[in-house]
Formats: C-alpha cells, sequence, structure tokens
C-alpha cells in the first residue's frame, strides 16, 4: 500500500503543535453512572476491560443496556485520562471482536501465554487464560500476549496490560466471561497476586462491601456455566463477564444505508459527470473513463452518519461527488455483455492511482484485458488519499472525532453500491465514451470484485453487502482494525504522534480497544459472514470468494487475515503450510469460501515481524510481493472466468 510520506512532516509539526481537546459524554445521567468497579485490578479503575460493571440500563437497546464509562472514574498514571472513554456509550455492547484487558502490574510469564498458531490450547477445558460463552461455556479462540509498546520507559513500568484478542467474531448481544485460572505466574515464576473482591465471592466469604455482594447472585451462576465448561470454580484467579453488541446495533446502521442507496439509486438515478474520456491510450485499454457520480449521502456537516436510532441512518439532502475510473477493455469495440467488476485500492490510496498508474498499467490494465473485463473503482473514503493528514491533524488530538474516518468508511460503502448501480445505468451507454457497439456493455449478471489490502479489508464487507457481486478475490484483506492497527507499518505516522502525547502503554490499549465501537459500522469481522447467509437478502447471488493471505505480512498481519477467515468460514485450499487453527482443508475448483496463503522465504529471511502488539520495524516487502505475483494473478483469472476458486500452484504458494 503507497503512503504519503511528502505530507508526513508538516502534518507531524502541526500536530505536536496542537493541545488535547475535552471531550463530553453522550448518554445517560449522573444517576446511570456506575461507581467504582468492584473487581477493579488497579488503582486506574481501567481494567479488566471491557467489564459489565461499566453499563446502564436502556429498555430501547436491543440488550438492554448503554455502555456507561465516564471521564471521572478512570485516571491515567498522571492523573485524569486526557481523552474521554464515554465517545463509545451509544453502544449496547462492546465489539465482538473487542481486545479484552487486564493488569496485575506485572507480566505473565510466556509459558501460560497463546501467541500466533497456538489457538488450540485456549479453547481446551482448564486453559489457564479462556474466554467463553456465559451462558453455553463454548470458548472463543484467543490471542494471549503481554503489551510491548514503549518497554523502554521505566516510568510505565506496571503499566503493560495483559491482552486477551478474539480470532473469531463473539455472538452478537450475547454475554462472554473470561477466565483466569491460579495456574498463572508472572515472569519471576511468583503467583500473580489475589483478587480479594473476586476471592469473596468464588469462596463464598463475606466481603463487606455492598458492591461485591450485589454479584454474588450472578456469580453463581457464572460459576456454574464455568463448571460445566471445564474450570472449577476454586482453581479462578479471576473472572468477569461483559456484554457484546446487538446484531440491531452492529448491522442496522450498515443494512439502512444499504437500502436507501439502492432505492435512491433505483427511483432517482445516481447523477454523474464524465471529465475525461482517453480512447485507446493503450493496447489494453479501449477506454478510459474519470468523472464524478453523487451517490445518496449519510453524513452531516460534521461529516458523521446522521443516527436517528440503532438502525436508522437519515439520508442527507446534499450529496457530495466523489471520483470514478473506469477502464474498458478492446473487446467492449466488438461485443457487450461484459462482466463488471469493482475495484478496491489499497490504503491511504485512490481508486485512479491504482487503475491508472504503474499497479494499473503493469497490473490490472493488462487483467481487464486478458479477461474482458471492465473494471471501476472509486475511493474508500476515510482512509483514502489525503486521510492520513486528516488523521493526524484532527483526529488524534481529539479522539471524538475518530467517527470522520470510520463513519465515512460505512459512506464509502453507500458510494461502491451506488457506482455499481452507475455502471449498469446509464453511465455504460453514455455516448460520451464513444462506443459504437449497440448490446449493452454490461452483463447485470456478472458482478465481482477484486481488492488490495484496505480493499480486501473493506471489500469483505462490500461483497457481503453487495445484492449482485458473486465472485470475489480478496488480496491481503484482514479484520479486526483494533487488532491490526498496532501491528501495522502503515501505521507508522500515527503510532509516533500517540506516543509523543499519550505515551502510557496501559492508556494507548484502553482506547485503541473502545475505538473499535466504531469501526464496527463496517468492519468485515461483523459484515462479512453475511456473505454465507444474509436474511435481509434472500436474492443476493451465493458468493464465491478467495481470501489470498501473505504470510509474515507487515502491513495487514496475519492474525487479521486468519480472524477474517473464521469469521466467513473459509477453508484452507488444496494445502495449508501454515495451519490456521479452525480451518479445515477442501480441494478445488471449488464454490466454497477459502484461503490460499503465499509466501515469499527469500523477503522473511531478510526480515519476519515480531508476534507482537508493536508495528514492525520496517516493511520487508511480502504484502504486495506475495499478491501481485503471476499465481495470484492466476487464480483471480481462473475464478473469473470459471467462477470457482483453485489452487494456482503445485503444492504450496512458494516462488522459490
Amino acid at each position: 500500500m503507497p503512503t504519503t510520506k511528502p505530507l508526513l512532516a508538516a502534518s507531524l509539526a502541526l500536530l505536536l503543535a496542537l493541545t488535547p481537546t475535552a471531550l463530553s459524554a453522550p448518554g445517560g445521567t449522573d444517576e446511570d453512572r456506575p461507581g467504582p468497579n468492584p473487581l477493579a485490578t488497579g488503582d486506574d479503575g481501567l481494567l479488566p476491560f471491557p467489564s459489565l460493571h461499566f453499563t446502564r440500563t436502556d429498555p430501547d437497546s436491543a440488550t438492554g443496556l448503554r455502555l456507561a464509562y465516564h471521564r471521572e472514574m478512570l485516571r491515567g498514571p498522571d492523573g485524569s485520562l486526557p481523552l474521554d472513554p464515554s465517545i463509545c456509550n451509544i453502544a449496547d455492547g462492546v465489539s465482538p471482536v473487542t481486545p479484552i484487558l487486564v493488569s496485575f502490574g506485572a507480566d505473565v510469564h510466556p509459558d501460560f501465554l497463546s501467541p500466533s498458531g497456538e489457538q488450540a490450547e485456549t479453547v481446551r477445558s482448564g486453559a489457564p487464560i479462556a474466554l467463553i460463552h456465559a451462558e453455553t461455556g463454548a470458548a472463543i479462540p484467543i490471542l494471549t500476549e503481554m503489551d510491548q509498546n514503549n518497554r523502554e520507559r521505566a516510568e510505565y513500568a506496571g503499566r503493560h496490560p495483559l491482552c486477551i484478542r478474539p480470532l473469531a467474531p463473539m455472538e452478537m448481544g450475547a454475554r462472554y466471561l473470561v477466565l483466569l485460572t491460579r495456574d498463572l505466574r508472572d515472569s519471576e515464576g511468583a503467583a500473580l497476586p489475589a483478587q480479594g473482591a473476586f476471592d469473596a465471592l468464588r469462596d463464598g466469604g463475606e466481603s463487606g462491601k455492598p458492591a461485591v455482594e450485589a454479584l454474588r447472585e450472578r456469580y453463581e451462576e457464572l460459576f456454574a456455566v464455568a463448571e460445566r465448561a471445564g474450570w472449577k470454580r476454586e482453581e479462578l484467579l479471576l473472572a468477569w463477564e461483559f456484554q457484546v453488541a446487538s446484531e440491531r446495533f452492529l448491522l442496522g446502521p450498515i443494512r439502512d444505508v444499504r437500502a436507501q442507496t439502492l432505492a435512491a439509486a433505483a427511483d432517482e438515478g445516481v447523477p454523474y459527470t464524465i471529465d475525461e474520456v482517453l480512447e485507446s491510450p493503450n493496447e489494453n485499454v479501449a477506454w478510459l473513463i474519470k468523472g464524478t457520480f453523487q451517490p445518496a449521502s449519510f453524513l452531516d456537516a460534521r461529516n458523521e452518519l446522521k443516527r436517528v436510532s440503532d438502525e436508522v441512518v437519515e439520508r442527507s439532502e446534499e450529496s457530495p461527488s466523489y471520483p470514478f475510473t473506469m477502464l474498458i477493455p478492446p473487446a467492449a469495440r466488438k461485443r457487450g455483455g461484459l462482466p463488471l467488476v469493482l475495484f478496491g485500492h489499497g490504503l491511504f490510496g485512490t481508486g485512479q492511482r491504482y487503475l491508472t498508474r504503474r499497479i494499473g498499467r503493469e497490473l490490472v490494465q493488462p487483467l481487464s484485458a486478458e479477461h474482458d473485463a471492465v473494471i471501476i473503482a472509486t475511493d474508500w473514503i476515510g482512509l483514502s488519499g489525503g486521510d492520513l493528514t486528516l488523521i493526524l491533524t484532527q483526529v488524534v488530538p481529539n479522539i471524538s472525532r475518530i467517527r470522520l474516518v470510520t463513519d465515512r468508511l460505512v459512506q464509502s460503502h453507500a458510494n461502491n453500491l451506488a457506482l455499481v448501480e452507475l455502471a449498469l445505468g446509464k453511465l455504460q451507454s453514455d455516448p460520451a465514451i464513444g462506443r459504437k457497439q449497440r448490446r449493452p456493455l454490461l452483463d447485470p449478471k456478472a458482478i465481482y470484485y477484486y481488492g488490495i489490502s484496505l480493499g480486501g479489508i473493506q471489500g469483505a464487507s462490500q461483497v457481503a453487502i453487495s445484492p449482485r457481486i458473486s465472485r470475489a478475490v480478496l488480496a491481503v484483506p484482514g479484520a479486526g482494525w483494533a487488532h491490526m492497527i498496532q501491528r501495522s507499518t502503515q501505521f507508522s505516522p500515527i503510532e509516533r504522534v500517540i506516543d509523543e502525547r499519550y505515551p502510557d502503554p496501559l492508556t494507548q490499549n484502553f482506547f485503541t480497544a473502545i475505538l473499535q465501537t466504531f469501526f464496527d459500522f463496517s468492519d468485515p469481522a461483523n459484515l462479512a459472514p453475511l456473505m454465507v447467509a444474509d436474511p435481509s437478502q434472500p436474492r443476493s447471488p451465493s458468493k464465491v470468494v478467495i481470501l489470498q493471505e501473505a504470510i509474515g505480512d507487515c502491513q495487514v498481519p496475519n492474525m487479521a487475515t486468519d480472524l477474517l477467515a473464521r469469521a466467513i468460514g473459509a477453508a484452507h485450499l488444496e494445502v495449508a503450510p501454515d495451519p490456521v487453527f479452525g480451518l479445515r482443508t477442501i480441494n478445488g475448483p471449488t464454490k466454497a469460501a477459502v484461503l490460499t496463503q503465499f509466501r515469499v522465504p527469500h523477503l522473511l529471511e531478510e526480515y519476519t515481524p515480531p508476534d507482537e502488539n508493536t508495528i514492525p520495524k520496517r516493511d520487508n516487502g511480502v504484502h504486495n510481493a506475495a499478491v501481485l505475483q503471476d499465481v495470484a494473478f492466476a487464480q483471480l483469472g481462473d475464478l473469473l472466468e470459471t467462477g470457482r476458486a483453485s489452487h494456482p500452484c503445485e503444492g504450496n504458494c512458494d516462488p522459490d
């Protein structure tokens, strides 16, 4: 994914001159605010996170709850937190893939942690760290690690949380239980400190604290669930419960945006302007069209969604213009009925750049010509060209502005839905293009998708919500933004500023975790399962989807790709050189969702990213090299032609 390095120096200088902005707490009253968490593992009140304690009742929510964090109850190492967690209080629970944080003031010994590749250990009965459904006891595979950020700063010793990362989405609307056993030891081999309030609940002793006693009846139920699942209550060091957000809250906005966008396109059409037509710019392109279009908009003057309720988003009166670029192959001169491929660009890129510059000329345009496919693209606003500067100057100094990113990503999905309808409508026959064939350019039943990096991430969500896309290749995709951000070289500029302004590692992890609430509305961890079944779209075509993973990726961490694979129930195709726990292996050709793993050994020998929650020291080049090679494009081409996923290599996809 290309970066915008020439802009960074000015952006960083401006940002560091800014001061933190105080945030207001939405929703609730002083009476709704919970007191100190009786099971807090530190005097700052932040952890454990998430916790059912920080909720309030709300009969209007699907879960009956809303989050209820407030700034006054939480403290950092230098006093009050510089940011206000109440921005997430719109939610009726936490993300299905939320990071889970707890701290005992000491590191957990590595022998009790389960890094990438060791997820089978985390779902066995009696595992030292586990995440289970609070009713059924079903375990979720997790990655467990100690935070490694700012380890060189001695003043933050003891401020590095244990991070528990769900590697499959939790059930929407359900409650989950985190279990830590007394087997756990610190890095010196000593037992972790006893938790007095929890000990009283576990052992039946009197705590003398009304807040603890109020939990006793519910904890008897939770201990019974844990016992049935294989964890004895007397062996528990700590256990706590939290609420996952409902399907209505998580999927309601995007479903409403989809319905309104498609209705507007059908009833009103999609206004557009053609700005430039290049005829025969090279042998692979008959016409290259650049223009703008005006899809239905759901953003207000602050570039935030106009939410009426958990599942209703108000359409704005104004509809801004967005760019589009379209490639029409030479075959269109002689015939019509061509497939349309919606293309998704990489992080901080643009659709036009990917279709017309180096990658476009060398890869995308030849792909269009070889497979007689029209390719069209717009921008993933929120994380497209120019947005890095916007994030650095507006979001990092004032985290309440995170919706400038996340809500615009939702609008991006509306834009891409409308763009497909535009292409199938007036655009394909516009006389300004100059095509003489009478037969319509496009086959409305042959709508496909190809996306790289961000285009694979948001593309997974786009494919899931599209009523037309039936085939897709998602190159180096992922899910769970809160997990990706700390492990991607693409976020290095943001990390540098965060470290300067908010260096406390516990605070950093806490806010990365709660911000997942806002990414949830477009995160494929939540939307991608709709590829398999979406009751709200019964007429949507079945979808054949290929995930292309680059082993040792420094831009989209493999754990995020594997999370996405689990979310859609993908299978390894033919071979599993780096087996993903929970995925079966099947043979092709197939119409099942599949994962193909690519290795570039010589680049991995030069540098392999660490398996920890820090940004790699450099990019090893695997991200692009793995999926922009001939075999990866051969797999894409085969899917476009046959509608089936085939393994493109003899054995492992290993060019060496």
